[in-house]
């Protein structure tokens, strides 16, 4: 595992002002890496390629993961500062996003090239909202894709989880949602929407002795589930007295 902790990742959904934050800090003098996703849709367009985001998404999907490892592989032995329009969980999320099963070639990848754990996310922002060749998402999908990047930049092994740590997570969940939740599934269900959704379904359709005590429940909201800083701030703690 390489780690970077001078490696800062700026990331968010499409038109959320990433380009033009980046050109300011590097105004100012900061190190910045340029998106690989724009570069690669600019070189097909060109070459009339189809690795491109409204063509062949997995050879699109494959090319930013292998030039965002490459970024990050050129510049490993770099002590200054750099910050990088998108890292490679972006990756991730981009598959997560458009439905693909997440590969060991990508999984390996986020593991092994880590970034500064402090990761900017730009929400989006309508009012600079526009669309161009290179971007033909509309708002609803620039909304979608923050999203994802939220709970994949939550991700419990991005967090600095480890076997350790799930154990104790897993003690305090349970304190909470009781007995339901096993060390494993940390690992199975690492981001915050998988988690919910997992112990959404267990507190659902958990086996009763006797279904005539099944209480009604009216409104699915109205249970005791975690809302979306829980397993955050949970595993920021634990992490912290671990220390």
């Amino acid at each position: 595992m390489i780690v970077k902790n001078n490696f800062y990742i700026i990331t968010g959904g499409p038109g959320a002002g990433k380009t033009t934050l980046l050109n300011e800090l590097q105004k100012n003098g900061y190190n910045c890496v340029p998106e690989t996703a724009r570069n690669i849709i600019r070189e097909q367009v060109e070459a009339g390629g189809r690795a491109l985001p409204w063509d062949d998404t997995r050879v699109y999907s494959d090319l930013m993961l292998s030039r965002s490892v490459q970024d990050f592989i050129n510049l490993k032995d770099r002590e200054d500062i750099y910050f990088f329009d998108r890292g490679i969980p972006d990756t991730y999320g981009y598959e997560v996003l458009v439905g693909f099963d997440i590969g060991n070639v990508l999984k390996n990848a986020v593991e092994q090239y880590r970034y500064n754990p402090l990761v900017f996310i730009l929400p989006p922002w309508r009012e600079i909202y526009e669309t161009d060749s290179e971007r033909k998402q509309d708002f609803r999908t620039a909304i979608d894709t923050y999203k994802v990047m939220v709970d994949v930049y939550k991700n419990f092994s991005l967090l600095g989880g480890d076997s350790i740590i799930a154990t104790y997570l897993v003690k305090e969940m349970c304190k909470v949602f009781g007995e339901i939740i096993e060390i494993t599934d940390v690992f199975s269900y690492p981001s915050v929407l998988e988690m919910t959704a997992y112990i959404e379904s267990q507190m659902k359709f958990e086996d009763i002795d006797e279904p005539e005590e099944i209480p009604v429940i009216e409104d699915i909201n109205s249970m005791n589930m975690p809302d979306d800083d829980y397993f955050d701030n949970l595993i920021t703690e634990i992490i912290n007295k671990d220390e």
